[in-house]
């Protein structure tokens, strides 16, 4: 690839030999076409190069006018704020409020799929400790009220009886 040099700065990019040859229609090149003629002709090569990291949520790469370095025209890629400070505090706010809401309801559901589980223990003729079991299932029942709710640990949830 190749890119155009006007005046010390890159002006096009990428080219081609092409675009060489239909800028200058009544010229004659050789091929393979040789790098001492890009010169002459107002051209460098070009490098592509990667974005770097950066966070695509909160930021945006922009190309911009590539830099020559050491006779090579080389891709320039620019990190930009997509949002200001405040703007990024409310969203990350947002997020962290929404991810409280859905751990309540993912752990209501498990709760609730705990104790549904657990109904026929709680029947007269059960061939279980039914007092165990109550107090298994007054445990589910009171976990929203647990200091953790709902960022619950495996250790925060009662222990079935056996």
């Amino acid at each position: 690839m190749l890119a155009k040099v006007e005046n010390g700065v890159v002006a096009k990019w990428p080219c081609t030999v092409s675009d060489i040859k239909k800028e200058n229609p009544r010229t004659s090149f050789p091929s393979p076409f040789p790098d001492a003629l890009l010169g002459d002709l107002g051209y460098v090569r070009f490098e592509y190069r990667d974005r770097g990291d950066f966070d695509s949520e909160f930021q945006e790469a922009v190309e911009v006018t590539p830099t020559i370095v050491g006779g090579v025209a080389v891709q320039t890629w620019e990190i930009r704020e997509r949002y200001s400070s405040a703007e990024k505090s409310k969203i990350l706010s947002d997020k962290a409020a929404q991810a409280l809401i859905d751990a309540d309801i993912s752990n209501r559901k498990l709760r609730d799929d705990f104790l549904s589980e657990t109904d026929w223990t709680q029947v007269a003729d059960a061939p279980v400790d039914a007092t165990r079991w109550a107090s298994y299932r007054q445990l589910l029942r009171d976990l929203p009220n647990h200091a953790n709710w709902p960022n619950l640990d495996e250790a925060d949830w009662p222990t079935k009886p056996d």
